[in-house]
Parts: C-alpha cells; sequence; structure tokens
C-alpha cells in the first residue's frame, strides 16, 4: 500500500496526541494548517531571506524530547542527509532556538518552550511508511498504516 505524504502527516499529528505529546509548528505538504511554519535559517545565508532554509514538517513536544520532524511516504536518503546536517550545525540550531524564542511557542506542561532549553533533548526525525535501519544520530518514526514505532538513534524501540 503506498501512502501519502498528507496521510502520514495527518497520523503522525494524531499518534503524537495519543501519546500525550503536543504539536509546536509545522509545514504541512499541501498547504496551511493551524500550527506556526518554523523557518530555521541558514546562518551563512541570513540576508537571503528564506533561500536555504529549512521548514520542518513538524515541530512537537514528547515528554521532554523536542522533535524537528521531516515526513516523506517512504524513507529518504535526502531527508536523512538533511537532517544530520542540522544536527552537525550549531549555527541551524541556535537559529531554530531563534524562531522557537520569536514565535513563542508555549507548551501546557512547560510553557514557553524557549526557556526550557536546557531542560529539553532537542532531537531530529525521519516519518516515514515501513522501516530503515537505525541510524546513529536521527530518530526512525517508522509507520505502519499510521502505527507509528519510535526508533531513537540506538536500537532500541519506544512507543
Amino acid at each position: 500500500m503506498s501512502v501519502s505524504e498528507e496521510w502520514l502527516y495527518v497520523w503522525l499529528k494524531r499518534h503524537v496526541r495519543a501519546a500525550g505529546g503536543e504539536l509546536l509548528g509545522g509545514q504541512p505538504p499541501s498547504g496551511t494548517d493551524h500550527l506556526p511554519v518554523i523557518e530555521i535559517k541558514d546562518p551563512l545565508s541570513l540576508d537571503r531571506g528564506s533561500k536555504s532554509a529549512f521548514k520542518p514538517d513538524l515541530v512537537f513536544l514528547l515528554g521532554k524530547t523536542l522533535f524537528i520532524a521531516e515526513i516523506k511516504p517512504r524513507y529518504s536518503a535526502a531527508d536523512q542527509e538533511k537532517q544530520s546536517g542540522l544536527l552537525a550545525s550549531e549555527g541551524r540550531i541556535q537559529r531554530f532556538w531563534e524562531e522557537v524564542d520569536q514565535r513563542e511557542l508555549r507548551s501546557q506542561e512547560i510553557g514557553k518552550v524557549s526557556d526550557a532549553r536546557g531542560y529539553l533533548e532537542l532531537a531530529a526525525a525521519l516519518a516515514f511508511e515501513g522501516v530503515a535501519p537505525p541510524d546513529p544520530n536521527l530518530w526512525l518514526l517508522c509507520s505502519d498504516r499510521g502505527t507509528f514505532t519510535f526508533l531513537p538513534p540506538t536500537t532500541r524501540e519506544v512507543s
């Protein structure tokens, strides 16, 4: 069965809410949503506006982990590279936190998200239908028709 990015986006949002998580931001594949768009600018291209900016598909809080997720119908090596690059760039991470602060993203549990920066674990994730080998840096959010399994950067499973 082939699924669309839109379908996975909706099902991941439902999964996060059902698991007690909070949706904070997103860029849905088909247009608009009630969530604010988070734009992570390239620190080397700040004078170029949105050029080279990264807009994650979904930003959510689950427990003490703040996820920056990219969603594709199938595993994407290009998104894996993009997400790994995000984690490796202190400048991009700084721009992410500045965007979270500027947008005044709030959690019902912790209040202003940027104020909890030292308390939260920042995690980059890939969400897709199917499975892939574990990644040493990224969370893999593997879907089986809308039921997600969260695989951390180790091999143990968390749901």
